[in-house]
């Protein structure tokens, strides 16, 4: 049997009583106008007092800031083009000559910049280009990008196929794979995927198909696979050919190993992009990753003027920088993504967007942020804990949908 709803009685008796009751929120209402009113004003008391406070500290900043460029311009050639770290901060010159100071984290650094005045040194990426990354209709498998990859090892076939799985996911219409020979039949089980032998005599048919080149995960460092790279980047020159070059893992590995092919991709007319985290990229600048952490506005932006390449400095919160002096901090993702494989995901999905534009840099930043994204989307459904890097691949083209549709995430 259904049991009857109970109402309790209404407060109010009467009409009289519902008119008295709208009074006196009449009169609440009027009450808090008032006390609006009031805090506006204790508010702009505050304001004002922290402004006539602040204003001698501030001018005694600009002051102390001025005194130092002064400094440092006069010993500058005690830094040797580098930056000297002192135990209040860091001092050193970009490029273009600007005085730059960095202390602390990302974030501290930026704050320190503003309110010194040196805005022009801030350069962030706020949202994503989502038309850069949308397919346009009436395209065909060459107009989305051709990427080639030199990925992979008779011990480590895993990073060859999660670096290709990812590109395809991010839309690039055409891959061919180089990898070892004993992983021939591993990469036959991706249809998708064209395989070519590592051998030499494959690099100027690979080079001339690609409009994008990934080389890195999983390739090994022997001293063989160190002249295979050689003779890659050597034919890239020789070939006169525009083509963005992604380095990643054990590329970086070989180049921290030997800075002199760091020769070869100063002649490449295309943009480089590196891909180091942050124990790569302590080989690669011969400093503790302690100090990078510290510094890691400062000597990504260095870094990426000394190489002339797109440095993207992978962290919880991942630095993308550029030689024209372009910085995108990055801070999406979680620590599930930290996990072996991730990297090689990372390396398919910036190589499989630079395949198909022309501006790297946005290529590098859209790929970290689809990277992230894909990275929040897979924690949501499995759990920080039990995430995969095939989960990354699977979310990729969840996110790309989104785009599509014009949604937000």
């Amino acid at each position: 049997m259904a049991r009857k709803k109970v109402t309790s009685a209404p407060a109010l008796a009467d009409w009289s009583a519902v008119d008295s009751a709208l009074r006196d929120i009449r009169e609440c209402q009027h009450t808090l106008a008032e006390m609006s009113v009031q805090r506006d004003r204790q508010i702009d008391s505050i304001k004002a007092d922290y402004t006539q406070a602040a204003l001698p500290l501030q001018n005694r900043m600009k002051a102390l800031e001025s005194d130092v460029k002064a400094y440092v311009d006069m010993h500058r050639a005690e830094l040797d083009g580098k930056s000297r770290t002192l135990t209040f901060g860091t001092v050193g010159y970009r490029v273009s000559s600007k005085l730059m100071l960095a202390s602390g984290r990302v974030a501290e650094a930026i704050a320190t910049l503003k309110a010194l005045g040196h805005t022009e040194l801030v350069k962030t990426t706020e949202t994503l280009d989502r038309e850069a990354l949308r397919r346009q209709p009436g395209g065909n498998k060459g107009t989305f990008g051709k990427l080639a990859v030199i990925a992979g090892s008779e011990k480590t076939p895993g990073a060859a196929l999660l670096c290709t799985k990812a590109a395809f996911a991010t839309g690039c219409g055409y891959i061919r794979l180089m990898t070892a020979e004993e992983n021939k039949k591993l990469v036959l089980s991706v249809p998708e995927v064209v395989f070519q032998p590592r051998q030499e005599e494959e690099i100027v048919p690979m080079l001339q198909f690609a409009s994008c080149l990934a080389i890195g995960p999983g390739i090994g460092t022997s001293e063989e696979t160190k002249l295979f790279l050689q003779a890659v980047l050597r034919e890239l020159v020789n070939s006169g050919k525009q083509l963005p070059v992604v380095l990643d893992a054990d590329a970086l590995n070989l180049f921290a190993a030997d800075e002199s092919l760091w020769k070869l991709t100063a002649e490449n007319r295309a943009a480089v992009i590196c891909t180091p985290h942050m124990a790569e990229f302590a080989r690669l600048t011969h400093v503790t990753v302690e100090q990078i952490r510290e510094n890691r506005l400062q000597l990504a932006g260095q870094f990426a003027q000394e190489k002339n390449c797109i440095l993207v400095l992978k962290d919880a919160t991942t630095i993308v920088a550029a030689p024209d002096g372009r910085i995108c901090i990055l801070p999406v993702g979680n620590d599930g993504m930290a996990v072996a494989g991730s990297g090689d995901v990372l390396t398919g999905t910036i190589a499989g967007i630079a395949a198909r534009l022309t501006d790297s840099f946005l290529a590098a930043c859209c790929g970290v942020y689809l990277h992230g994204l894909s990275g929040e989307k897979a924690a949501r459904k499995k759990g920080n804990a039990a995430m995969l890097p095939t989960d990354l691949i699977s979310h990729l083209g969840k996110v790309l949908k989104h785009i599509d549709q014009k949604r937000d995430w």
